[in-house]
């Protein structure tokens, strides 16, 4: 999830908070203090907030990553799939091998990236592998993940 965007679901959390009337803790009471004076003694709510794209960064490239990642959510499902505790263990989903969730994902993939580019099995198990996105492979995934493929 790119930062901005993540900043934009905290807010709207934040948001959500105040309109059911629920507490703030002391830390949130501290750092929105903190946000308020900044704007105002004049700083931009955009840079206070962080809600500002820093040079070089490009929204399609937040896009690019929310594909991304919602293709390894979608091999994550298969790799590693819930329990729902609400199903009986017929009912439940098979587990597969890395390599059988990657191939039965694979298909999908020039749909969700949408960028008209053919994508092999080598390049996904690289993304799979790659540092930079392990937190992706979550089949478990809410708004305040990093990377959260769900808009």
């Amino acid at each position: 999830m790119s930062r901005i965007y993540a900043n934009k679901q905290y807010l709207l959390a934040t948001a959500e908070q105040l309109e059911r009337g629920i507490q703030f803790s002391p830390e949130q009471m501290e750092f929105w203090g903190t946000i308020l004076r900044r704007i105002a003694e004049g700083e931009s709510s955009e840079v206070v907030l962080n809600l500002k794209r820093r040079a070089g960064e490009k929204k399609v490239d937040e896009d690019k990553r929310r594909r991304i990642s919602f293709v390894l959510h979608l091999v994550a499902s298969y790799y590693n799939p819930f329990i729902d505790p609400r199903l009986s263990p017929e009912e439940q989903p098979q587990k597969l091998t890395l390599e059988e969730s990657i191939f039965k994902v694979l298909p999908e993939v020039p749909k969700i990236m949408g960028d008209g580019h053919k994508y092999e099995y080598d390049q996904i198990r690289d993304w799979w592998y790659d540092n930079d996105k392990k937190h992706m492979q979550s089949p478990l995934r809410n708004r305040f993940d990093a990377d959260n493929p769900f808009p």
